[in-house]
């Protein structure tokens, strides 16, 4: 089944929603910009400081994509509870970087499958497999990603 990406119109940033159920989570990220950078939305959620450090770097025209994950989440409910967390981190609508909500429960390999084609995850702690091999970036050091390849 094809996924369904959907960004708020004529606007480069901001959070899409995935609403399809492909056989891979990395096929569904047709959409992401050169660099692809992953993050826990329940961590965003808690810790706006993380967004607004990395919105300080890769604004709505930055190549980045920041892939927010929340496997078997309510994305309705979760978007409510992201756009508290850009008001929280001072991002007007006009200041949001691109980012891409992906709530489909996805599998070990899926999840694998998603970090080889990251760039890196923004977090303030180091994590499990198979996503512990990215290198991970919190608010101090997310600058540092705007000049890595």
């Amino acid at each position: 089944m094809e996924a369904a990406l959907h960004r708020r119109p004529a606007r480069p940033g901001g959070v899409r929603r995935d609403a399809g159920d492909r056989a891979g989570a990395a096929d569904q990220l047709p959409e992401l910009r050169s660099r692809a950078i992953l993050a826990d939305a329940e961590e965003i959620i808690a810790t706006p400081e993380l967004l607004r450090a990395y919105g300080a770097v890769f604004g709505p025209d930055g190549e980045a994509t920041l892939v927010l994950l929340a496997p078997g989440a309510d994305d309705g409910a979760l978007v409510g509870r992201l756009r508290a967390t850009f008001d929280a981190a001072g991002l007007t609508d006009e200041d949001l970087p691109d980012m891409l909500l992906l709530t489909k429960t996805v599998s070990y390999w899926d999840l694998a499958a998603l970090a080889r084609r990251a760039a890196g995850r923004l977090s303030a702690h180091a994590e499990e497999p198979p996503l512990d091999a990215l290198p991970y970036y919190d608010a101090e050091s997310v600058s540092s990603l705007a000049s890595s390849p």
